[in-house]
């Protein structure tokens, strides 16, 4: 009924917490057994942990819309003009911006401060020092 939320990939690992079953995660990576996991919003602090990934399924497309379209977002503004850029699928996406708090859409902090809305990982922030961490 519960996933433990490890410090390290490891099952000697430190336990942190745990998830629900059912509870949506956002993965950073996975390597053989293990998804590194962001638990930012998880209460566990900032910081990076580590759940097995046999416990683990993808969730649909309707299941990650509706989770986005949940975040309790602040009213973000952007310090300066808002552009664009066309992605490699074609599809017209914001540029990273730096906002007073997370923008709603943003999916990953940039190393400069700026938020990101790219739609894939590859490439995200590449121009911005790099992902500080994904939102």
């Amino acid at each position: 009924s519960t996933l433990n939320v490890r410090k390290s990939p490891s099952t000697q690992s430190a336990v942190l917490g745990n998830f629900s079953k059912g509870q949506t995660i956002y993965i950073n990576k996975i390597t053989v057994d293990w998804a590194e996991v962001s638990v930012s919003n998880g209460g566990y602090g900032d910081q990076t942990a580590y759940v097995h990934k046999n416990y683990l399924k993808r969730a649909t497309k309707s299941q990650i819309h509706n989770f986005k379209n949940k975040r309790n977002y602040s009213d973000a503004t952007p310090a300066s003009g808002v552009r664009y850029y066309t992605n490699s699928y074609g599809e017209r996406v914001q540029s990273p911006t730096h906002y007073s708090s997370v923008p709603q859409g943003a999916t990953a902090l940039c190393r400069d401060g700026t938020y990101s809305f790219s739609r894939s990982r590859r490439g995200t922030c590449s121009h911005h020092g790099g992902v500080a961490r994904w939102l």
